[in-house]
Parts: structure tokens; sequence; C-alpha cells
């Protein structure tokens, strides 16, 4: 039998694969694991998405850690923007798509649906 997967290692496995398909500049899976991802936020409450990025908010892997940072806006946007404001002094692609997330957010243009 085999083991059933947890929101939180879904959540990894797609930000992962979502970077990772960006990065080799194929849109079609990229765009297949951006919808997993909202899938698996509407699936969960509020709650239980502020608990699943607060895991994930510290996890090694830059991808997750900006994705549980976006979906962590609304219910902690502090500990959300510090990990974002982090993210952008990175050397990587990611830098700039989490200046894109912070600048969306204070101007209240980021859709939290």
């Amino acid at each position: 039998m085999k083991n059933p997967v947890s929101p939180e290692q879904n959540f990894v496995s797609f930000a992962v694969s979502y970077h990772e398909a960006i990065m080799q500049g194929d849109y079609e899976n990229a765009n297949k694991f951006h919808k997993e991802l909202m899938a698996l936020r509407q699936a969960g409450t509020k709650e239980e998405n502020a608990l699943i990025s607060s895991a994930l908010i510290m996890h090694r892997n830059e991808s997750v850690r900006l994705w549980a940072a976006t979906f962590l806006l609304e219910s902690d946007s502090e500990l959300a923007t510090q990990t974002l404001l982090k993210l952008t002094a990175l050397q990587s692609p990611l830098s700039i798509t989490a200046r894109i997330i912070l600048d969306l957010w204070k101007k209240k243009k980021l859709e939290n649906s």
C-alpha cells in the first residue's frame, strides 16, 4: 500500500518543480505546477495554509521559501515580508520574483484568493 503524500510534501514538490520548469523554459509544466499550488491553497483553510507555510518558511530551497512566504502574506505579513526581503538579496532569478511580490503586496495589487 502506498503512503499518502502530505500537503506539505506536495507543496515542496510543486514549488521545486515549478522553479525547475521556469528555469528550463518549460512554461507548460510551470503552469501545471502553479495550478497544483493554487489547488493546494484552495483545498486548505486559511489556518491550515498558514500552518503549512509557517512550517516551510525556513526550508532550504529558495523556491519553497518564496511560495511559503507568498502564501503567508495574508496571515503573517511581517514574517512573510521579512522572508521575501531576504530572498531579494540573493543572486538568483527568484530575487526578482520576490521583489515583484513585495511590490504588488505593498500596492495591494496581489490577489489572495
